[in-house]
């Protein structure tokens, strides 16, 4: 292979050295390719909660409208919650009761299911929030699907109605995934003033940080070139200070 042909050019000690580059260029790029990735802004996943709420009842029956008025609220909390708090969706599936406080979501191992890589943690959250989180819960306890049967939430569900809210949003693009919602979470969690990159990994329960940085993405609504402004020009906002001219020798 390529591979083993440039080991035997370099030999052992050069190759020791390349190795660790060519690690690093490739984390460097996955970085980058993250930095660049388009996700939803906050502003977007808002509308698509929205009409998450308004999906429309493929049965028309009295009991299919309640139905599906009351699993369309149901997706639409749980979008909302993915979004304001990076969960994954299977630790939204597992969200109970007792892990929501005041103004905090708990992601607890409970019998014989564990959060991904054991990663217990806190994420604070606004009380409203809270409230929701409470809700996904209790619906999430007795969820029915329009066949009568228990509603699983598994992910083609999910995406299903993910996929008909941006469509009726008009929003521009591929539809979103759930994990989109951790990416949003994430990048906006980023640009908070006093929030360092370790804290957001944290919150979103990584066991490495180079992870979390290839979640941090862009908004359309983001500038292709932001200027940031630190107040220095302010400073020297007055008049310039006259030029004065070179004596010249005579």
């Amino acid at each position: 292979s390529a591979g083993q042909r440039l080991a035997k050019r370099l030999g052992p000690i050069a190759l020791s050295l390349v190795v660790p580059l060519l690690l690093l260029l490739g984390w460097h790029l996955a970085v980058k390719a993250g930095m660049t990735r388009l996700i939803p802004s906050p502003a977007e996943w808002a509308q698509v909660v929205r009409e998450l709420e308004r999906e429309p009842s493929p049965r028309d029956t009295p009991e299919g409208h309640a139905r599906t008025a009351a699993n369309a609220r149901g997706a639409a909390v749980l979008v909302a919650v993915a979004v304001q708090t990076g969960l994954r969706v299977d630790e939204l599936r597992h969200l109970r009761a007792e892990d929501i406080g005041a103004d905090v979501v708990r992601v607890r191992a409970w019998g014989e299911w564990r959060p991904k890589d054991r990663e217990e943690r806190d994420v604070p959250v606004p009380p409203a929030v809270a409230e929701l989180a409470r809700e996904l819960a209790a619906w999430r306890a007795r969820a029915v699907g329009l066949n009568g049967e228990r509603l699983a939430l598994g992910g083609h569900w999910i995406e299903e109605r993910l996929s008909g809210a941006w469509s009726r949003a008009g929003l521009p693009g591929e539809p979103p995934g759930m994990h989109d919602a951790r990416r949003t979470f994430a990048t906006e969690m980023s640009r908070r003033p006093g929030v360092s990159l370790r804290d957001v990994q944290r919150l979103l329960g990584h066991g490495d940080i180079a992870t979390t940085q290839r979640y941090l993405g862009r908004y359309r609504s983001d500038a292709e070139r932001p200027a940031v402004d630190m107040g220095l020009a302010a400073v020297l906002s007055g008049a310039a200070a006259p030029v004065v001219p070179l004596r010249r020798r005579g």
